[in-house]
């Protein structure tokens, strides 16, 4: 049985709580106490009320079974709307004892009590009613479930009754304080009323003389501001770039000649104008991107934008007041398009140089085995062969003759080692995958460092060409450099195909470097190493990051974008080789 309970108090009371009174007691359960030291009683008593809510809250249903229980559950929920008290519990007047607790020593009139009792003569109705402050006496026989819903919903509304009541006193009592305080208070301002006119007529005196000092700082500020203002335009001015100085919200301030230039307008058009006006909305979002950045930070940003056929590099920095606080930004634009040019340029013949070094590597591999190897195998044979019709021959000179034989087959296995590291033939018969695999399986052989080389989504036909051989030149080159300088015990190798980009990631156990030192160091050395990675990785359009310190290892995470002969990969084939040395 589920029944809801309204009130049915004037408007102004129809709420026993509001958000401005108890915020903390908006939605909680209205506490009620059943405090009976025969446990039937609870279980009657919250199957009656289990569904019951008042003003849209439930009820949260504590239990006790004794007088002292009652008093520190009491102490504990101070809150409690209501308390079904049983009269005899541990002593026949236990529940009596707790009636004075709340009213006297806790002095608690807000909570409604209801006392209810299985053996009236014990404890006269109009003796109770009349000598303790309780709210309802009951018998337990007569006490029916619609009487126990009819005596909550009354108490309830008794205890909202009596909250309202309780601040409408607090509020009259600072009412009253305050009149009784504004009255002191205009009593004393009577007093003083005649004084404070001699002082303010001695103030207002000391006020004209202030006014006129005012007025003489002022003009020597409004000098400053106009000589700031030209120091301002001469500063811009001092630089052949398009300068702007701007107010935070992008007010503009001030520009230079070659602004207004550049704009075809006169110096003054553009004070207290937006200077988003005059530029494009993507340019506009990147200069207001960065804005919001140096108000945050206080700190200056350059960046990169190009407008038509035009490429600048747009400087901000924040100018600050007194009070370290971003007042203006200054912010400078500098064409670099020719700058810009040049460098793809360079990049071009820097990628026309390692294509040609590649293709100059293939032919003189192919010139050395096809040609000096052969060559050298023939006069190994002959070299062999040479006293086999002398059977005269002494022994140490068929010696000597093995001797040139072997040192004949070592130079031959040399000259294909050369040939094979300058051009792998593997890698164009059977791919960069199977290629790498097998310069890892000859790394570890011969350096004795375990690799583990994984392989993911990267098929043969995928690749083109000039992408399998740089990425065979960047494991190639990362792993040079950790078998000269790291000291690694493990390397590992992962190659993953994650359409649009390849990733790339070389990680070691080795002493690792101070990444910092060893670019300066590099730079001072006229040293490739890293350098000529990063120059690779730039020339495929891809990007390498180097994380490493002393003591920690290596990671090299390259990323490029996917270069393929005939169509995207498909899904992944995935190559697990592990090449221990």
């Amino acid at each position: 049985m589920n029944r809801q309970h309204h009130s049915l108090l004037s408007p102004e009371y129809s709420s026993c709580f509001t958000k401005k009174e108890a915020p903390d007691k908006i939605g909680h359960p209205w506490k009620v106490i059943i405090a009976d030291d025969e446990k039937q009683t609870h279980l009657v008593t919250r199957m009656v009320l289990q569904n019951y809510t008042f003003e849209g809250r439930k009820l949260e249903l504590l239990s006790t079974y004794s007088g002292e229980e009652t008093k520190k559950l009491i102490r504990e929920h101070p809150d409690t709307a209501v308390i079904l008290l049983d009269v005899v519990m541990e002593t026949d007047h236990a529940g009596l004892d707790v009636v004075k607790y709340i009213r006297d020593e806790l002095n608690n009139r807000m909570m409604q009590i209801v006392l209810r009792t299985g053996h009236p003569g014990r404890a006269p109705e109009n003796k109770i009613i009349a000598e303790y402050g309780i709210n309802d006496y009951k018998s337990k026989i007569d006490f029916t479930s619609q009487k126990l819903f009819t005596t909550i919903t009354t108490l309830l509304r008794s205890y909202c009754l009596s909250f309202s009541y309780d601040e409408l006193n607090r509020k009259l009592e600072k009412e009253l304080a305050k009149r009784h305080q504004a009255e002191k208070d205009l009593q004393k301002a009577k007093d003083s009323l005649e004084q404070r006119v001699e002082d303010r007529t001695s103030e207002l005196g000391k006020a004209n003389q202030r006014l006129k000092e005012e007025i003489k700082a002022r003009a020597r500020a409004e000098e400053a501001l106009r000589k700031n203002d030209e120091m301002n335009r001469a500063l811009l001015n001092a630089t052949s770039d398009v300068a702007f100085l701007i107010e935070p919200d992008g007010t503009v301030l001030s520009i230079n000649e070659t602004a207004a230039k550049i704009f075809k307008r006169n110096l003054d058009e553009f004070s207290g104008k937006s200077l988003f006006e005059y530029f494009s909305t993507k340019t506009n979002r990147m200069i207001k991107k960065q804005l919001d950045k140096i108000i945050r930070s206080g700190c200056s940003y350059r960046f990169e934008n190009k407008a038509e056929e035009k490429v600048f590099e747009i400087s901000m920095f924040p100018v600050f007041d007194e009070k370290n606080r971003v007042e203006k930004v200054a912010i400078y634009a500098h064409e670099i398009t020719d700058m810009k040019q040049a460098e793809i340029r360079i990049q071009t013949l820097t990628h026309d140089l390692i294509k040609a070094q590649e293709t100059e590597r293939e032919r003189i591999a192919r010139d050395l085995h096809d040609h000096v190897a052969q060559d050298l195998s023939t006069s190994r044979i002959i070299c062999e062969t040479l006293f086999d019709k002398q059977p005269d021959v002494s022994g140490e000179v068929h010696k000597r003759v093995s001797r040139l034989s072997n040192m004949l087959q070592k130079t031959i296995q040399n000259i294909r080692d050369i040939a094979y590291d300058l051009r792998p033939s593997i890698l164009d018969q059977l791919g960069l995958v199977r290629a790498v695999f097998r310069y890892c399986e000859e790394f570890s052989e011969t350096v004795s460092i375990p690799v583990d080389f994984h392989s993911i989504g990267i098929d043969p036909p995928d690749l083109n060409l000039e992408m399998e051989i740089n990425l065979y030149r960047l494991i190639q080159e990362a792993m040079n450099n950790i078998r000269k300088h790291a000291e690694a015990t493990l390397v590992r190798i992962n190659m993953v195909a994650s359409f649009p980009n390849i990733l790339l990631r070389i990680t070691d156990n080795g002493k690792g470097f101070d990444i910092n030192k060893h670019k300066n160091f590099e730079l001072n050395s006229k040293r490739m190493g890293l350098r000529s990675m990063e120059e690779r990785v730039s020339l495929l359009n891809g990007t390498m990051d180097i994380q490493s310190k002393p003591g920690s290892g290596t990671r090299i995470l390259i990323e490029i974008p996917f270069s393929e002969k005939k169509s995207s990969p498909g899904k992944p084939a995935e190559r697990k080789v592990r090449s221990l040395g």
